[in-house]
């Protein structure tokens, strides 16, 4: 993922106040000591703010993950092949005030209250399921212009959903016995879904020209940052490189196995350069063999049927100005849904909730509850 326009707005505004504090600093340092030390105590401050937002910049963290096109192949094996993660997190609190006593200097003190929060229980669920496949499709390197560019930045992102009805459905009651766990703890309440594959880079920088640039790498990075004069390093840098973006997608089964062969038509295949390479199987198809397979009834079926467009369809592309031919893309009407939402049953209750706000819900939830 690429910096933010409001990110290197900022970047190259604690830039020009590194200069400009220090240019100030020069000037008032022959003049009286307290003006030397205010002078050089903001120069400071500004100059290690600079250092710490440059070192959180997306440019670095493609040097640092720097391979070649053989690298990438084994990078991606790793990602097809990985268990993708749903987590439940919440956290049960309360705000209580304090007093706190103000001195003044040469008068006296005050007593003034700030509240303070109170964390008084956490909980956290892993999403339980008995097989996965990976569904990501055809990739292609850009390599258009590898005589003018050197690199490609691959910005990679992940996409978790579930392959059939039956599975969205046991997601959402799992989702919604958590919340009825938790939710009246405490006074207040803040639920967070985390879907992420475990280890998985979302910056990659991939060498595509047989030479290089010798001033691509984290030692001149460095250098150039302590020298403030990153936001120059980071022109050149971009010049040298061309954008490209893929998504890794996941589907995963609570009660299927996914390796059965109506699902082959989706196995990823890899094209860098005119040269193809098929993964094996035990790359993009996994079981948790800890899960007990449970395989639904007819009832179940017919309840589940209301999830059908939270089911994400895939198709392959013929190819065409956006996408090349057997690129995997997405069907428009998949539903769009937020999945830190709360369940049905709390459908008055978004991230944070204030138990004075939801009096007759709290009743009629504890009701089904003692049900």
């Amino acid at each position: 993922m690429r910096d933010s326009k409001s990110f290197n707005f900022m970047t190259c505004l604690f830039q020009l106040l590194v200069w400009t504090s220090l240019i100030v600093a020069i000037c008032a340092y022959n003049s009286r000591s307290i003006n030397r030390i205010i002078t050089i105590s903001i120069f400071c401050s500004v100059y290690v703010i600079y250092i710490a937002m440059e070192f959180c910049s997306d440019v670095l963290k493609y040097i640092c993950s720097k391979t070649n096109q053989s690298g990438i192949f084994e990078k991606l094996g790793q990602f097809y092949s990985s268990y993708p993660v749903i987590k439940f997190d919440c956290e049960c609190y309360h705000y209580k005030y304090q007093k706190a006593h103000n001195y003044r200097r040469g008068g006296r003190g005050g007593i003034t209250m700030h509240s303070v929060r109170v964390i008084s229980y956490k909980d956290t669920l892993i999403f339980p399921y008995y097989s996965g496949r990976d569904v990501s499709g055809l990739f292609y390197l850009n390599c258009d212009n590898p005589e003018s560019k050197y690199y490609v930045q691959l910005e990679i992102e992940e996409e978790i959903n579930f392959a059939d009805t039956i599975s969205y459905m046991d997601y959402e009651k799992t989702k919604d016995r958590f919340w009825r766990k938790n939710v009246f703890k405490d006074k207040l309440f803040y639920f967070k879904e985390s879907r992420y594959l475990p280890d998985l880079e979302k910056e990659i920088l991939v060498k595509i020209n047989d030479s290089e640039p010798c001033f691509v790498n984290c030692f001149w990075y460095f250098i150039f940052t302590m020298l403030t004069l990153t936001e120059l390093y980071k022109f050149y840098f971009n010049s040298l490189c061309v954008n490209q973006k893929y998504k890794i997608r996941k589907l995963i089964s609570t009660r299927y196995d996914l390796n059965q062969q109506i699902y082959n038509n989706f196995i990823p295949q890899i094209d860098v350069i005119s040269r193809q390479q098929s993964y094996d199987e035990n790359y993009y198809n996994y079981i948790n063999n800890d899960y007990k397979l449970k395989l639904p009834t007819v009832e179940e079926l017919e309840k589940s049927e209301k999830y059908k467009k939270n089911i994400p369809k895939y198709k392959l592309s013929k190819g065409g100005k956006e996408s090349h031919a057997g690129v995997i893309i997405d069907d428009p009407e998949i539903l769009v849904f937020d999945s830190n939402m709360p369940p049905e049953a709390f459908d008055l209750m978004k991230g944070h909730v204030d138990r004075n706000k939801n009096k007759k819900l709290k009743k009629k939830t504890t009701l089904e509850l003692l049900a």
